[in-house]
């Protein structure tokens, strides 16, 4: 009762009977057959739209929501930095220091962005272990050294991150 298919098999015929055969014989030619994930362009995995339609939703519908256990996605859907941005901050919050830099948009990417850890990788040329392991010893590394976390402190204010986002 609530899925609705009449609009998905209105583009196959003009008989309920012919539709669903019509639909079936489409399915059926496509196994087999590469083609793009309709899902590619998923936001936070629940919603399917372009990027200004997802901020329609999000302004309209979950702004000033308050994340929960039943609303995990909104988590992802809050208004977080893109990860290249975090990356480019601590660059330039690092500057002198080319493998902290990287160490610490790693670890702000993996504490703020909502990006899976896999995108985070990519980015850093680690596994998704790898994202976690650097993270946790920069973590290490900001408690063992006071200049460390006052730049990354730098950081999070520029790109106007809360400790409560993580």
């Amino acid at each position: 009762s609530w899925l609705s298919t009449s609009f998905v098999l209105g583009y196959f015929g003009r008989g309920e009977s012919e539709r669903r055969t019509n639909y079936r014989n489409y399915v059926h030619e496509m196994e087999g057959k590469e083609f793009p994930s309709p899902l590619i362009g998923t936001v936070a995995s629940t919603i399917l739209g372009s990027e200004s339609f997802v901020r329609d939703i999000r302004e309209k519908h979950l702004e000033g929501k308050v994340t929960g256990r039943d609303l995990h996605a909104l988590r992802e859907l809050s208004q977080r930095p893109d990860i290249e941005m975090i990356k480019l901050a601590a660059e330039d919050a690092f500057q002198e220091r080319g493998k902290l830099a990287r160490m610490a948009g790693l670890y702000l990417c993996h504490r703020y962005s909502g990006a899976k850890l896999k995108e985070i990788g990519e980015l850093h040329l680690l596994s998704d272990s790898g994202v976690i392991q650097a993270s946790k010893r920069f973590d290490a590394a900001m408690e063992a050294d006071g200049s460390i976390r006052k730049k990354v402190d730098k950081v999070r204010k520029t790109l106007n991150l809360s400790i409560r986002q993580a």
